[in-house]
């Protein structure tokens, strides 16, 4: 409805209306609704801007222009009940403000307190000494390094609550492995003093992947200990330089020469892992299948499959002569097979001979010139890459073969089998140039030093002749060695000028060991005949057989004096027992 100039309402043709000169207590002035319009503008305004200002300004804000509408607005009853109206609405964004910054107050005391709680240098969750310096520690498999703390301990923090397993590890000392530590948040975890204990003198430590393997030193097999972490040790390893080396089946050995043994020390060596041989048979199609099978003079083991073919045992990849038996034939050979690493070697068809006498059969690298009983013959090359005579009478002959450049070679008494071939193998050639020295050795493979200069190695058959050509008619020192064997030495080797020298089989024996065992731990044992000491208990190796004088000392303790006999190629034990000094 409208109002005229004094506020009175009026009808639509312009009349006052009865009883409408004074307003009613509901009835809003135009003042009333402009003050009301102009209020919510201002709210509408207010929260246009709530996105860009921040709780505190609007709260600032609203409280301006209420302070203004009041100023500003007409007085009397009705004023007062619309004002009142308008600030029971306002404090909500105030409220709302408040609890916003009592949410952030409590998560920054909380920060706060975590922060002082992993700060607090007493509340260290496992707490400990520990011996030797530099030792690694794990917890759950996972590297950590300790703090220390002002009272001198070391400390590991940052664990939950709960089982751990913590490991100690230095080298040369025996690991450690505590299992179930439990770690409480309330209290400290105190294990006290953690010490590791130090491998015993004269061993040899290494993990080694996989673990059953056979472990050599110098040549010689020795027994090993396997520890608690998968470990290998060796005990006994004498003061010296010693050979090491791991060997196991179908698997590339593992060597380490020049291994320094101090006087009581012990060495803990890398971690290695033994690689896969790649490796590979022979397939040789060969009649009759019943036949030995010998490769470069060794005997390997067969199997014949549902083909008739005979497979070896696996090689390495290379060059090997073959050699094949069979009992009422004659042998048959091959000098170069070539075994590949991921290709089938296939040798054959071979037919081997029914065994007839009658035959010289020469294995010789170049034809021969062959004198029989006085008269020259003619060798012939077989398909097995030998020489052969034929057409010899059984019964006691003289032979002479020679090649160009060599020294000839004779045999005055050779005797035909009546019912197989001779066969003479590897032949002894001599180069002429030069004074000679021709020996053998057993085993084979044995390694030949003259005034110790290396000349070669010994052929893989045991007997089997090694020539040493180029010398001068003079006195020599001739070494024999080989892994695993005591050295064979002769120092008055006679050269002649007319004629070869030559020697009598040199036969090596197997190194003997002497075990010193007893009490008390880590005395002197000084051998006689032998320079520098060992410590006892301990194995002292490479012993020439014979009898030796033992002095055991050790301060604190009366000396002691015993006697061992050494067995050649064993070992010889012997249990002291020292006396205290009074």
């Amino acid at each position: 409805m409208p109002y005229d100039e004094d506020g009175n309402l009026i009808d639509e043709h312009g009349n006052l209306i009865p009883g409408s000169g004074e307003p009613r207590e509901d009835q809003e002035t135009p003042e009333e609704e402009d003050f009301v319009k102009e209020f919510q503008e201002g709210d509408n305004f207010k929260e246009e801007a709530k996105e860009e200002q921040s709780e505190a300004d609007l709260d600032d804000e609203l409280k301006a222009d209420l302070k203004k509408s009041l100023e500003e607005a007409p007085q009397g009853p009705e004023k007062k009940v619309k004002i009142d109206t308008l600030k029971t609405k306002s404090p909500l964004p105030i409220i709302g403000a408040a609890v916003l910054v009592i949410l952030v107050l409590v998560a920054v005391g909380y920060i706060l307190y975590l922060q002082q709680k992993g700060a607090d240098p007493k509340k260290l969750t496992i707490v400990f000494t520990l011996s030797p310096p530099g030792t690694e520690v794990t917890v759950d498999e996972q590297k950590v390094v300790p703090v220390t703390r002002k009272d001198g301990q070391l400390g590991i923090t940052g664990l939950e609550a709960g089982k751990h397993t913590l490991a100690f590890r230095n080298k040369g000392h025996k690991p450690l492995t505590m299992k179930d530590v439990v770690v409480s948040e309330k209290t400290a975890t105190l294990l006290g003093s953690v010490k590791l204990e130090k491998y015993p003198s004269g061993s040899i430590t290494v993990k080694i992947e996989p673990a059953d393997v056979k472990l050599y030193i110098d040549g010689a097999e020795v027994k090993v200990v396997k520890l608690d972490d998968g470990s290998l040790q060796v005990t006994g390893v004498p003061e010296g330089k010693h050979s090491l080396r791991v060997e196991k089946k179908d698997l590339e050995s593992w060597k380490k020469d020049d291994i320094q043994m101090a006087k009581d020390d012990c060495l803990e060596l890398d971690p290695l892992t033994l690689k896969q041989r790649i490796w590979k048979p022979m397939e040789i199609d060969v009649s009759p299948v019943a036949v030995s099978v010998f490769v470069d003079r060794k005997k390997v083991g067969t199997t014949v499959n549902a083909k008739n073919i005979v497979i070896t045992d696996s090689l390495d990849p290379g060059k090997y002569r073959l050699d094949i038996f069979a009992d009422g034939y004659e042998s048959w050979s091959m000098k170069e097979v070539e075994v590949y690493p991921d290709l089938s070697t296939t040798v054959g068809p071979v037919r081997l001979s029914l065994l007839k006498s009658g035959k010289i059969i020469l294995d010789s690298e170049e034809k021969p010139d062959v004198e029989l009983d006085g008269k020259k013959v003619e060798p012939v090359l077989r398909s097995d890459g030998r020489y052969e005579v034929d057409k010899v009478k059984p019964g006691t002959h003289s032979l002479k073969v020679s090649r160009e450049g060599f020294h000839e070679l004779i045999w005055d008494k050779i005797a035909m089998p009546k019912d197989r071939p001779l066969e003479l193998a590897n032949i002894p050639w001599k180069q002429m140039k030069g004074k000679t020295v021709i020996l053998s050795t057993d085993p084979g493979e044995v390694k030949i030093y003259l005034e110790n200069e290396l000349k070669g190695t010994t052929p893989p058959i045991p007997g089997t002749s090694f020539v040493i050509t180029d010398l001068k008619a003079e006195r020599y020192t001739l070494r024999a060695e080989k892994e695993g064997y005591s050295t064979w030495k002769d120092e008055s080797v006679i050269v002649e000028d007319d004629k070869p020298t030559i020697m009598p089989l040199i036969a090596l024996t197997k190194p003997s060991s002497l075990k010193i065992t007893g009490t008390p731990e880590e005395v002197e044992a000084r051998i006689e005949g032998r320079e520098g000491t060992v410590t006892a208990p301990g194995t002292l190796s490479d012993l020439a057989p014979g009898t030796y004088k033992i002095t055991l000392k050790k301060k604190g303790f009366k000396d002691k004096v015993m006697m061992a006999t050494v067995a050649a190629g064993k070992e010889t034990e012997i249990t002291y027992k020292l006396e205290k000094k009074k």
